[in-house]
């Protein structure tokens, strides 16, 4: 039976951004204190009152800011309900509602959103696995006044325990766990010296993996962002093509299928060629899944790209398709 998790009915105990529900755990970045108290309460997101809710707390306009749900025991989550933004009394409190959201399940299987500005309730279908946990990071948000907060004043998540048929069909979502072998201090301090060089990697592959999702999610819901994912070189170009091909789409009545798809590119792989801290040419293979009228779809992958950093963001140089 599909049980609803109105976000946690208890408070944070101890750690601010740590709440304990009797069932589920939450897990959030940073938050805005609201009533006067220095402790989130997650009951805010389910109490149907467009004036509480979780609103991110950093400088800027909240990207990189998440929501994480811990459960009891594996789950199959099927969909999440967002009530996007937050009412302010004050008019020097300004709230920005979310746009692009990244969905992760077990830190493994992604997908990539974009919520609408408005007010109205807003449900996403979630990629079909087993999963233990759930995050939802910001990735945009629909207004970027410097001043501003981002958030959500409601969020349900719908999720059933797997049926036998779906432990035999579903992939777990599931990081394996490496147990840390013995080290003397020497070597513990070689380790050190190749940590650091080995953690901008990881950075520089997690940033990577964070543009392509975007990047192929945009392609499949032909999302305006697309073409702004290309250099400026290559930009009119890419805004002629795409706006050529959502006009044939339209055309056809099929445009509104892609905008609704569900896209997953947890099947993709990123090998490195050369990489600065400006440009990086690199090969994506694997498959991506496409789901839309509930039928999962497989595309194969198998591109050179090489990416250019400009104004902090990267973007697509070029693609060969082999």
């Amino acid at each position: 039976m599909i049980r609803k998790l109105f976000l946690l009915i208890a408070i944070l105990m101890a750690i601010p951004s740590l709440c304990h529900a009797e069932a589920v755990q939450m897990k959030v970045s940073s938050f805005v204190p609201q009533a006067g108290s220095s402790l989130f309460n997650a009951s805010a997101l389910s109490d149907g009152d467009e004036s509480t809710g979780w609103l991110e707390n950093v400088d800027g306009n909240g990207a990189g800011q998440w929501v994480q749900f811990v459960f009891p025991n594996n789950v199959v989550v099927d969909s999440v309900v967002f009530r996007n933004g937050l009412d302010s009394e004050s008019a020097d409190f300004q709230v920005a509602k979310v746009k692009g959201v990244r969905v992760s399940f077990g830190g493994v299987h992604r997908q990539s959103v974009n919520l609408k500005d408005t007010d109205k309730m807003q449900k996403i279908e979630a990629v079909k696995c087993i999963t233990k946990s759930l995050e939802l990071t910001i990735d945009s948000v629909h207004s970027n006044a410097t001043n501003s907060v981002a958030g959500f004043s409601e969020i349900l998540v719908e999720y059933h325990d797997p049926s036998t048929q779906e432990l035999a069909a579903l992939v777990i979502s599931k990081k394996v766990l490496v147990k840390e072998p013995y080290l003397t201090p020497k070597q513990r301090e070689l380790l050190a010296e190749k940590l650091e060089k080995l953690e901008q990697e990881r950075i520089l592959r997690a940033e990577v993996e964070a543009f392509f999702d975007k990047f192929y999610t945009a392609f499949v819901t032909i999302s305006e962002e697309y073409p702004r994912m290309f250099v400026e070189a290559q930009f009119l170009r890419e805004s002629s093509y795409f706006e050529s091909f959502r006009a044939m789409l339209d055309k056809r009545g099929v445009l509104e299928k892609y905008q609704n798809a569900i896209v997953s590119t947890s099947g993709l792989r990123y090998n490195f060629r050369t990489h600065t801290p400006t440009e990086i040419e690199l090969w994506v293979k694997g498959d991506y899944t496409v789901i839309f009228d509930l039928r999962d779809n497989l595309v194969t992958e198998n591109s050179l790209y090489t990416l250019k950093r400009e104004l902090g963001e990267w973007k697509v140089k070029s693609k060969v398709e082999f």
